[in-house]
């Protein structure tokens, strides 16, 4: 992608050569390979690892080397001529004040004269000093003549995130920026999703703020709590998160460079087989269709940085072991904190075993819902109770800043983690009579009272079809008794009783257009429509409501 720094604009360099083509930028002949030299378990020679390419119907590959690699460049321009695989981009060592690295030099001399022009991959890398001004700065100092090098042989410089405080979109930005003014209008951003799980749950606004400048997004599975389980290289298509950050990436038009990569220490071509089978799998299910859900080849590709597992002794016939899914790690923290505070009514955590999979202790009963439950099981009173001791232990609770929460079904105002879905389904009945509520994975930022509108939905029920509004009522009225609202929570509560259930309708609305299961299946059930009727049912009926909860 060659740009000539004298006479291009910043936006010349996200043109990427497909518009107008009938094969979308997403489809396997745009997709490049990366990171299949250094670490591929079978050591390939160059027309190997080329012929691999041609095999799977990879055309563009982004070339990584060692020392020994460089001795082979030229072989490895042959073997990728002769395949007709472009080579798209050199992985470069960060530049320091010293000079440029002899061989990327070589490189791009050796590149232009075949008539190519790769970009320039390379991660920034600097102590902090002074301000992030100066740190910046500083930072534009060392890229300035990689910059310059490769405007002279008509290509770009793409900063490739890692960690630290090049990690972070927004630094990278403000270092394109920083170059831009300086003359070089050939620096853009190589996003690489295996750096970026602290960017999971707010990754549309960092898409945003790289979008203007981004070139490349390097896939990787992701799982939200991947930092402690370990789970931090994963095939494409198997992390917990990929479709999300695929509709986000799909929701904010951009349409740039798409990378699948074998960064493991396994066999390349079985790598980017499992990733791209997950990517073809994510975009079908992208694009409304059904499509089986592959099964990777390698599902846990062997990395040397491996992070420990958090786990501690346990029976594991006293274990339910749940499979990954985002919020884990921000339901461990939770659960660990209830336990810590002597609250009972929850099951524990105990971490995760080497798969990933999040280790919750298994609590024996029924639920409350069952037809062998006790009868005090639904009794409303109880259950208000249950609530205001399982909210004054949460109240305590300080959330870890990096954890991913269910967002599907904010309310108003976020005074505290809740449950958010308590419900007779949700409630566990010990054989010594205990409560136990489960099923934490839609906890989330929100009040006391959104979390009691759900619950009284269920428990006296407020449901269209149900009990009559006068039987309701009372029940409601019960459950407030239980939990001891005061008359001012109790007119709070009013107003929300139709608002939460309107909510769900509005959630299984917004998931439906995604296409995944389950939410097709629940619509076309008609459950959205339950919940709307149930929210109108409740709006008519508001003077029982009103009297039960403020009755003198």
């Amino acid at each position: 992608m060659a740009v000539n720094a004298a006479q291009a604009q910043p936006s010349r360099i996200l043109q990427f050569g497909w518009e107008g083509s009938t094969v979308r930028w997403c489809d396997r002949p745009n997709v490049a390979a990366a990171n299949i030299v250094a670490t591929d378990l079978k050591s390939r020679t160059p027309r190997e690892r080329a012929a691999m390419l041609r095999r799977i119907g990879i055309r563009h590959l982004v070339w990584d080397w060692r020392d020994q690699d460089a001795l082979q460049f030229d072989a490895e321009l042959d073997a990728l001529h002769n395949q007709g695989i472009s080579l798209s981009g050199i992985r470069a060592p960060h530049p320091m004040p010293g000079g440029i690295n002899p061989h990327i030099r070589a490189f791009l001399t050796e590149a232009a004269r075949r008539g190519l022009a790769p970009d320039l991959w390379v991660t920034v890398a600097s102590e902090q000093v002074g301000n992030d001004f100066e740190h910046i700065w500083q930072a534009a100092d060392h890229v300035e003549p990689l910059a310059q090098l490769a405007s002279d042989h008509g290509v770009c410089v793409l900063l490739a995130n890692e960690t630290g405080f090049f990690g972070e979109p927004r630094n990278l930005v403000a270092l394109v920026e920083a170059l831009a003014e300086r003359g070089w209008a050939n620096v853009g951003i190589a996003y690489q999703q295996q750096h970026g799980h602290a960017h999971i749950a707010n990754f549309a606004e960092q898409l945003a703020v790289m979008q203007p400048h981004l070139v490349t997004i390097a896939l990787n599975g992701m799982d939200p709590n991947a930092a402690e389980t370990g789970r931090l290289i994963l095939p494409y298509g198997a992390g917990r998160a990929d479709r999300k950050l695929a509709h986000v990436i799909a929701a904010s038009g951009w349409e740039g460079q798409l990378v699948v990569q074998g960064h493991s220490m396994d066999d390349s071509e079985l790598r980017l087989l499992d990733n791209l089978e997950g990517l073809d799998w994510v975009i079908a299910r992208q694009d409304g269709r059904r499509h089986r859900r592959p099964t990777p080849r390698i599902p846990n590709p062997v990395w040397p940085l491996d992070a420990p597992v958090r786990t501690r002794p346990i029976k594991r016939e006293a274990v339910s072991v749940q499979a990954p899914d985002p919020y884990s790690a921000a339901t461990h923290a939770l659960l660990t904190h209830l336990e810590e505070v002597g609250f009972q009514g929850a099951p524990r955590s105990f971490g995760w075993d080497a798969e990933g999979h999040h280790l919750v202790e298994w609590v024996e009963g029924l639920r409350a819902d069952h037809p062998l439950a006790p009868d005090e099981a639904l009794d409303p009173k109880r259950i208000g109770a249950f609530m205001r001791e399982m909210h004054d232990a949460l109240a305590s609770f300080v959330p870890p800043p990096d954890v991913q929460w269910f967002e599907g079904l904010a309310g108003p105002g976020a005074e505290m983690i809740i449950h958010q879905d308590i419900s007779p389904s949700n409630i566990l009945v010990t054989p010594d009579g205990a409560l136990i509520a489960i099923d934490w994975d839609a906890a989330a930022p929100g009040t006391r009272l959104w979390d009691i509108a759900h619950a009284a939905h269920a428990f006296a029920p407020l449901c269209k079809g149900g009990l009559d509004a006068e039987a309701a009522a009372d029940r409601l009225a019960r459950f407030a008794d239980g939990y001891g609202l005061t008359e001012q929570q109790r007119v709070e509560l009013l107003p929300l009783l139709a608002a939460r259930s309107e909510r769900m309708y509005e959630y299984l609305d917004a998931m439906r257009v995604t296409g995944e299961s389950p939410w097709i299946e629940l619509w076309e059930r008609g459950v959205g429509i339950v919940w709307k009727s149930d929210a109108q049912w409740i709006r008519e009926n508001e003077p029982h409501w009103r009297g039960a909860l403020l009755a003198a």
